[in-house]
């Protein structure tokens, strides 16, 4: 008594009966190169952890690194900026400093002419 032959389905009936999770992620990997690759991965975590102390998180939706305190590490990006915005305030300071002084200049010329003295005279 023989059975008869399974038949093979088609893309089209395999593709259909099958849940994708949502994301825009696709790989074409067979499962055995997805789980080595999980599991390089998940070596080079462990290697980051055990060298540099560092933790990996989502922030805001990204993988980042964290402290063991939990403070961010910040992109060397995100360094720049706020070097950036650093300097920027010391400018800032620097030019309210500045017209301050400048200020006080008016001031002490206004006063030594109302006591009769050339200020372009003194110097």
């Amino acid at each position: 008594m023989s059975q008869p032959l399974a038949t093979t389905p088609s893309v089209k009936d395999v593709t259909e009966s099958r849940i994708f999770p949502p994301g825009d992620i696709y790989s074409d990997e067979t499962p055995l190169e997805s789980d080595l690759h999980r599991e390089q991965i998940d070596l080079l975590i462990r290697l980051i952890k055990w060298q540099l102390g560092l933790y990996l998180a989502v922030y805001m939706g990204k993988l980042r690194f964290l402290t063991p305190e939990r403070q961010l590490v910040m992109l060397p990006e995100e360094e720049s900026n706020q070097q950036l915005q650093q300097a920027n305030k010391q400018l800032q300071q620097a030019n309210q400093q500045l017209e301050q002084e400048r200020q006080r200049a008016a001031i002490l010329a206004e006063r030594l002419r109302s006591a009769g003295i050339d200020p372009e005279q003194i110097f």
